[in-house]
Order: structure tokens, then sequence, then C-alpha cells
């Protein structure tokens, strides 16, 4: 009986320790949260009129936001302008006197099956790049993405509609500008010093 009882009281602690061990590795082996996920470090400097940004893509140097949009325009990162689409006074922001006003917009729609991040902002402008690894939407979400204003003497661009919206504009201005992209240049490729090139092979 006292063997018996000395056996049971070498098993328990041993038990015991088998189990913190399993839970252990499950609790490592849990998958960790999808913001967690390790994007590298921004570029330490950039040329002029450019920014560091990082993402899963990488560390780049991009142009800034151009300052001269026309009205109805926002500048976001690339040196490009995007229709600044709203649905209330509070979303026009920049400029004191923005006020969100009826508009025609050239929107296109279509279903969002992978995206970025937990949450998403209302339209692909607002998230130029990225810290979060892709997800999968499922059922797909529905996508308004304004492209253009429209105009009456042209077409809305391919696969996008004219429908009635709303812009931020000027308290004077009751009429969106025209906007025609630049040709822009290629951004420069970002080279991190620190990380080591591979030895070269010698030819054989």
């Amino acid at each position: 009986m006292s063997r018996a009882r000395m056996s049971m009281g070498t098993a328990l602690p041993l038990l015991g320790l088998g189990l913190g061990v399993v839970l252990g590795v499950s609790v490592a082996a849990w998958p960790q949260p999808a913001g967690a996920d390790a994007v590298p470090p921004a570029p330490e400097s950039c040329p002029p009129g450019y920014i560091p940004v990082t993402s899963h893509a990488g560390p780049q140097c991009v142009l800034k936001p151009p300052a001269s949009c026309p009205p109805g325009w926002r500048g976001i990162l690339g040196g490009l302008c995007a229709v600044h689409v709203c649905q209330t006074d509070a979303n026009c922001t920049g400029r004191d006197d923005l006020r969100c006003k009826p508009a025609k917009v050239c929107i296109h729609e279509y279903l969002q099956e992978w995206g970025w991040g937990a949450s998403l902002p209302a339209t692909r402008d607002d998230r130029s790049l990225f810290a979060e690894p892709p997800r999968h939407f499922s059922p797909p979400r529905k996508v308004q993405k304004p492209v253009d204003v429209c105009a009456d003497d042209q077409a809305c661009p391919a696969e996008s509609t004219c429908q009635q919206s709303k812009v931020c504009l000027p308290a004077g201005v009751d009429r969106p500008g025209r906007y025609q992209p630049p040709k822009l240049q290629p951004p420069p490729v970002h080279t991190d010093p620190r990380r080591r090139r591979p030895p070269l092979m010698p030819p054989t």
C-alpha cells in the first residue's frame, strides 16, 4: 500500500509537469493576431520631395501628397490627387472653409474578396500603404471607389458610372474642378545599407 502511495505521489508531479509542457506548446502554437505581424522599418532618409514609408511590400520612398489639387480633390501619397468624397462637413479636413456639397462623381463598384488589416476605410485612397497582412472577406465586401468627377463632354472612365454623390468644396465653389494625373517617374529604389549582399561566386 505504501509503495502504491509512493508511486502515485511520484507520478502526480510528473503528470503535472507533462501537462504544463503540453499547455505551453499549445499556447505558443496558437495563432497570433494579424496586427502582430512585423514589417521592416521605413527608410532612414529619402530624396527631397519624398517621404519614407513601409509595408509588407518593403520600405519605400514615395512622393509627398501634392498641395495644389483642384477643388473637390485632395492630395494622397504618391504625388497624386483623389476625389475628396464626403458624407458631412466633418469629413472635409485640410482646410477650414471646405463644405460637403452635392456633385456627380464617376464611381467604380466592385466586390472585394481580399483586403488589408482588421478594418478598412471607405475608399482605397485612404489606405495607400498597409502595415497589416492581407485578409479574406467572406462574404465579399461591396466597394464604391470614386475615380473621377463627371464631365458633360466625356464619359466616365471604364468600369465606372456617373452617380450622385458629395465632395468637399470651398465655401464659394459649387462644382469640382478637373484633374489630369501627371506622368510620374518611377519611385527611387530603396536599398537597406544594413542588409549584406550575398558574395559573388567565381565563374565556373
